[in-house]
């Protein structure tokens, strides 16, 4: 990643975007039990993206509306992306906003650092940048998208930045599966 950080928006100002927004309010009257359940984001360095896509999650109706917010914090509710959990036995948790304690520009470089040590030889093209509940725990989950036709996956800790896994594995692997 290089150093020009501002191709992005931090988390917390995305949620507090969608939070204060009409949008939100309007939605949470006929879904008040709702709550967030996932946020994620593109980055491209060669195609400044500023914009978040974050979830949230009515139990009662077991739908997931999703609210994109853009670097001018103007917060759309996507109709179009409301979709319908069909697996009742998935488990849908809450994002814990209170445990994500480091940026996502802190969380990028440190997950860069094991970039450059362990997969040295694979340039980064996108990275697709997701918070969610997992296990009962907030997580970032990232992926690389790499020129090589790979992807490079980190599972990190919100509150230290902590890398609990990494992988890589090729997009062949995904496909027809």
């Amino acid at each position: 990643m290089n150093g020009n950080t501002n191709y992005f928006i931090e988390i917390k100002d995305a949620v507090n975007a969608v939070e204060s927004s009409d949008a939100l309010k309007q939605w949470k009257k006929s879904n008040p039990e709702g709550f967030l359940a996932y946020a994620q984001t593109f980055i491209d360095i060669n195609k400044p993206r500023k914009e978040w896509y974050l979830g949230y999650y009515s139990g009662n109706v077991k739908r997931i509306a999703t609210f994109t917010v853009s670097e001018t914090s103007n917060v759309v509710l996507n109709a179009e992306d409301d979709n319908q959990i069909q697996d009742e036995s998935l488990s849908i948790l809450p994002i814990v906003l209170d445990d994500v304690r480091l940026s996502l520009k802190s969380v990028l470089e440190s997950i860069a650092e094991t970039h450059r040590k362990e997969y040295p030889r694979e340039l980064q093209s996108e990275i697709i940048v997701n918070l969610q509940n997992s296990d009962g725990k907030t997580i970032w989950n990232i992926s690389y998208f790499t020129r090589s036709f790979k992807v490079i996956n980190f599972k990190v800790n919100p509150s230290d930045g902590k890398i609990f896994s990494h992988s890589i594995n090729s997009i062949m692997d995904f496909a027809g599966n």
